[in-house]
Parts: structure tokens; C-alpha cells; sequence
């Protein structure tokens, strides 16, 4: 019996590994979201230097239009795209980094910017766990850097359950991965692009901003929270683990061009009146300080807060609002750049 299940295991993995040799790249099978974020990448390859990924926060909050017309004229001057993904995670960010990192090519008088959501959450979401988005992306590289976002770097708290929960889920999907659940079936019936997320992200040189019309439950919703919210002074201390850290020294030394930037940003939600998450102004690694740009604060930024007409919903920002954050974000990355912190964790 023992004898039997130890072939039968034995066969198993031989028959995963040959499976794999024929998917040589399992990020690019189709997974919903992301395939079109990667379309996007390649139509602005040789042409775009910086690029913002991170979930649908930054998905629908990061505007390449404002970031590149407030830089420009300046010598940080960038030609930016939105590479972030509804739904995505500090796992699925560092996949789709790299990707770009790995193509950016020489252009004259630019220095590449990669931009991180810092408060994305670490893995993507239970219902993905078996669909290819995170099967196709849990490889061995994924697995050991999401053992990382299970280990505090000293500003904020992880518990034990929290460590437990992230490198036990990152574990399962490398499984499935490493099993190549799906992926032949994948490449042979490949689902086609989402034409209409495709069109509607390019639209007006949007590069990636998604737009999501509002609907009236959120129109309400939105309208009850402006109109009720009370500002409260109350603050609690963002998460860093090691793995924030790991990310930015791993995407600077793998970079195809030298001098690559890493900011880490945190978008704002409406929440952010009742209580703020503060967070050091950056992350010390070994190819220098990553800053922290932190938009999320009521207290310099109410404008944004106090107008409903800025929000999708109370997690994301609207189009109107996304020109405000972006703008916010552009200038913090200028201030940084002109008087950079000591003040860094890590």
C-alpha cells in the first residue's frame, strides 16, 4: 500500500513538472483583470517610465494623466501607467513590478519609478484562492516573499494569527500551483480580453485609471457618510513586515536599468476621518531609503474628504477625486525627492 502511494505520489510530481515545462510562463495565462493590465503593459513598452501598482485603490486612484503633468518641467519628469489591479495584493503587485522592472528600457532623461500600495492587503482574497489569478501566480519566488509579509519590520503589530493565516494561504495557492491545476486547460482554451475594461482604461489616455460609473446605492451610501462623518483625532499604526522591504531590494537589484526608484504610497479611504493610520515616512533597505507617501490624511487633504462628489463609494475615489489624490501623491513624491527623511524604519 505504502509502496503504491509512494509511486503514485512519485508519478504525480513528474507528471506536474513536464506539465509545467510545457507553460513556461503561467503569469501570462488568462486571470481575469490582470491579463488586461499586462495587454496594457505591453502597448506602452519603450515608452512608459513609471508605473503604479497595488489594488483597485490605486486602481481607481492613481491617475497617470495628473502625475505626469505635475511632474513635468521638473527633472523627475515621467511617462506613467497604472498597473494595479481590483482585488490585488502585495503578492500580485510584486509579480506585475517585476514584470515592468524587467522591461524598462533606457530613456533619455528619465529615471524609472516603480510605485507600491503599501496598505494593499497580503494575499489575494479567499474566492481567488482556487481561480488562476492566484494559482497562475504563486510560484516559488511568490511563495518565499509572501513568508516575508509574515514577519514584522518594527513600525505596527502582527499577530500570530495574522503571520499564520498569510503564509498558510500563500502555502495552499503554491500548491495548487506547483500541482499546475488548470493551466494546460488554460493555454488550450484560452478566455479571450475583457474588451470593454480594455477600451474603457485607455479611454481619453487614461493608461490603466479605471472608471467605474456610480451607482445610486453608492450615490446614497457615499451622500449618508459625507454628511454624517465625524473627524475624530484617533490614530493607529500601520503593519510593515519584512517582506516591504525585501520588495524594494529585490525590484532595484533586478532592475534592466540603473538608478530605479521605489516609493511605497497609501491611498485614502473615507474612513481615514474617524481614525488615521500613520506610518514612518520610509523604509530603510540597502539601496537606500523607500518613502512612504501617505495621501490618506484627512488633516491636509480635506478637500478631498468633505466633497461627496470625490468618492465612488467609501473605499474608492472617483475620477474628480483621483485627479486630487494623484496630484497630492505627485507632489509628496517632489517633496521627498527634494528633502528626502532620515526618519525611516527598518
Amino acid at each position: 500500500m505504502f509502496w503504491s502511494l509512494g509511486m503514485f505520489l512519485v508519478g504525480f510530481c513528474v507528471l506536474a513538472a513536464v506539465l509545467h515545462l510545457l507553460v513556461p510562463s503561467p503569469l501570462d495565462l488568462h486571470a481575469d483583470m490582470r491579463s488586461e493590465k499586462l495587454l496594457l503593459l505591453d502597448e506602452w513598452h519603450g515608452k512608459a517610465t513609471a508605473a503604479a501598482f497595488g489594488s483597485s485603490h490605486v486602481n481607481n486612484s492613481f491617475d497617470p494623466r495628473v502625475f505626469d503633468a505635475t511632474l513635468a518641467g521638473t527633472p523627475d519628469a515621467e511617462t506613467s501607467i497604472n498597473l494595479a489591479v481590483s482585488g490585488g495584493a502585495q503578492t500580485e503587485q510584486r509579480r506585475l513590478a517585476l514584470r515592468f522592472v524587467h522591461q524598462l528600457t533606457p530613456a533619455a532623461g528619465e529615471t524609472p519609478l516603480v510605485l507600491l500600495e503599501l496598505s494593499a492587503g497580503a494575499n489575494l482574497t479567499n474566492d481567488h484562492l482556487v481561480h488562476p489569478r492566484a494559482i497562475n501566480l504563486y510560484d516559488e519566488g511568490t511563495l518565499r516573499f509572501a513568508w516575508g509579509l509574515g514577519r514584522g519590520l518594527g513600525h505596527g503589530h502582527l499577530s500570530r494569527n495574522q503571520s499564520l493565516g498569510r503564509r498558510g494561504y500563500a502555502l495552499a495557492a503554491w500548491g495548487l500551483y506547483a500541482a499546475n491545476m488548470g493551466m494546460i486547460s488554460s493555454r488550450i482554451f484560452s478566455a479571450p480580453m475583457d474588451a470593454e475594461r480594455v477600451e474603457q482604461e485607455n479611454e481619453d489616455d487614461r493608461r490603466g485609471l479605471e472608471v467605474t460609473p456610480q451607482s445610486a446605492k453608492q450615490r446614497d451610501e457615499v451622500l449618508k457618510t459625507v454628511s454624517t462623518m465625524q473627524w475624530k483625532q484617533g490614530t493607529q499604526a500601520g503593519t510593515l513586515v519584512a517582506a516591504n522591504r525585501l520588495l524594494a531590494e529585490e525590484l532595484q537589484a533586478t532592475s534592466a536599468v540603473p538608478g530605479l526608484q521605489v516609493a511605497y504610497i497609501v491611498p485614502p479611504k473615507l474612513e481615514d476621518v474617524a481614525g488615521v493610520t500613520t506610518w514612518p515616512a520610509c523604509i530603510n533597505t540597502g539601496k537606500g531609503a523607500v518613502p512612504i507617501l501617505n495621501v490618506a490624511l484627512p488633516s491636509l487633504y480635506p478637500e478631498l474628504y468633505r466633497d461627496r462628489a470625490n468618492w465612488l463609494d467609501e473605499a474608492h475615489v472617483s475620477e474628480k477625486g483621483a485627479a486630487i489624490v494623484t496630484k497630492a501623491l505627485a507632489a509628496a513624491w517632489l517633496q521627498w525627492k527634494q528633502h528626502p527623511s532620515t526618519a525611516c524604519e527598518g
